[in-house]
C-alpha cells in the first residue's frame, strides 16, 4: 500500500494571497512606474516622438521599468500578471475561463495609469493590452511555464517601442504587423472563445486519489 497522495499548488503549504490584495500590490506597482517617471522622467512634449533622446529613453521608460521589475521580484510584469495573477485567482476558486478574463483585464486597466502622461488614449491602450494579456496567458497555458509568454511579451513590447524612438518617429512593417495581429486577436478571442478554453473547470487540477493495494 502507497501512503504517498499528490498535492497540488492550492494544497501545499505557503503564503496566501487574495485576490484583493493582489489587486492592492498592482496599484502599487503602476504607482512605482508612473511615480518614477513624474520624478526622473523628461519632458518631451515638444517632440513628435516619446524617446527622441537616449537620455528620455533611459529617464522615461529603463528607469521607471526597471524599478517595477524588481519590485515584481525580478521578472516583470508576467510574473506578476500570468505569475501571482494567475496563481492568486485559481486559489480563490475561479474558474479557468474567469482567471484568463481577470488576470487579462487587471493587466489592461493597470495601463490605465498611463493616462497621467498620454490622455485618453490609454483607455483604448488599456482594452488592447488587455486583450494581449490573453493572448499572454494561452501562452502560459500551452507550455506550461512563464518563460514562452515572457519571451513572446518581450518581443511584441520591442516590436512597438522600437518605433517610438528618434527625433521623427515612422511606423514601420513591423508595426504594422503588431497592430493587425492585435484586430485578428480581439476578433479571434470574441467569436472563439469557448473552444479556446479548456473545457475543464479549474487552471488547477484536482488532487489524485491516494494508490491503494494489497
Amino acid at each position: 500500500m502507497s501512503d504517498k497522495v499528490e498535492t497540488t499548488p492550492r494544497d501545499r503549504p505557503g503564503r496566501d494571497l487574495s485576490w484583493p490584495w493582489f489587486l492592492v500590490v498592482v496599484i502599487v506597482y503602476a504607482g512605482v512606474i508612473q511615480g518614477l517617471g513624474q520624478l526622473v522622467g523628461v519632458d518631451t512634449s515638444g517632440s513628435d516622438s516619446q524617446f527622441p533622446t537616449a537620455e528620455s529613453i533611459l529617464r522615461n521608460a529603463l528607469i521607471p521599468i526597471g524599478a517595477s521589475i524588481v519590485f515584481a521580484a525580478g521578472v516583470g510584469e508576467e510574473l506578476m500578471f500570468r505569475g501571482i495573477g494567475v496563481h492568486v485567482f485559481s486559489r480563490a476558486g475561479f474558474s479557468e475561463g474567469k482567471i484568463a478574463l481577470y488576470s487579462s483585464v487587471v493587466f489592461g486597466l493597470v495601463h490605465i495609469s498611463n493616462a497621467f502622461g498620454e490622455g485618453a488614449q490609454a483607455l483604448v491602450q488599456a482594452l488592447v493590452v488587455s486583450t494581449s494579456g490573453y493572448f499572454f496567458y494561452l501562452c502560459l497555458r500551452v507550455r506550461g511555464t512563464l518563460l514562452l509568454p515572457m519571451l513572446v511579451h518581450g518581443l511584441w513590447d520591442t516590436s512597438l517601442i522600437s518605433n517610438l524612438v528618434g527625433d521623427s518617429p515612422q511606423a514601420s512593417l513591423g508595426m504594422v504587423l503588431v497592430i493587425v495581429l492585435q484586430v485578428v486577436l480581439i476578433v479571434v478571442l470574441a467569436v472563439r472563445r469557448r473552444s479556446v478554453e479548456p473545457a475543464s473547470g479549474n487552471l488547477v487540477p484536482p488532487a489524485e486519489t491516494p494508490a491503494t493495494g494489497a
